[in-house]
């Protein structure tokens, strides 16, 4: 896939990223200490882990900052995070942006949302993500989205919180 190491500010407009197998962490877009935007994007069918437990099957953040806009993240595998993984204090605000058929082995088939790290989605639908949409340590805010099972599908572990905003919808 896409490894953004120590960047700030690169943008991935109008591109498919799909098909990648990566033996450790993240399958499509590895990303560290960085910051970076996805418009008009699709990330499918991406593999984390061929060489064992590994997290982020779409996206894998580790004190990253990044925005995804009109995107599509969709059939990605992992151990933890199928379509994104966040640690380390990332923050993630996904506008307009479809997560779905993503897998994760443990937990988070659509995000794994580790402590000290945010999520943010806004007008974004999460659907039919095993075994479950959002997998929660750190903070997520929803608004005006479609999550299957509404906040029972956000699974909270350890000391994450959630803001459950008007207009959201299951």
């Amino acid at each position: 896939g896409i490894k953004i190491n120590d960047s700030s500010g690169p943008v991935i407009d109008n591109s498919i990223i799909k098909g990648n197998v990566a033996e450790s962490e993240g399958g499509g877009i590895l990303a560290l200490n960085s910051q970076f935007y996805l418009n008009n994007t699709i990330i499918d069918s991406n593999i984390s882990g061929a060489g064992g437990p590994s997290h982020g099957g779409g996206i894998y953040c580790l004190n990253s900052d990044f925005s995804l806009r009109n995107t599509v993240i969709r059939r990605n595998t992992a151990y933890g995070g199928g379509a994104i993984y966040l640690l380390s204090a990332s923050n993630a605000l996904i506008t307009n942006t479809l997560l779905t058929e993503n897998y994760a082995d443990d937990a988070g088939g659509g995000v794994y949302c580790q402590q000290n790290s945010n999520l943010i989605a806004i007008n974004s639908i999460l659907w039919n993500n095993s075994p479950e949409q959002i997998y929660n340590q750190g903070l997520v805010t929803i608004a005006h989205s479609n999550l299957q099972g509404g906040e029972n599908g956000i699974v909270i572990n350890a000391n994450g919180t959630i803001n459950w905003l008007d207009g959201n919808i299951d």
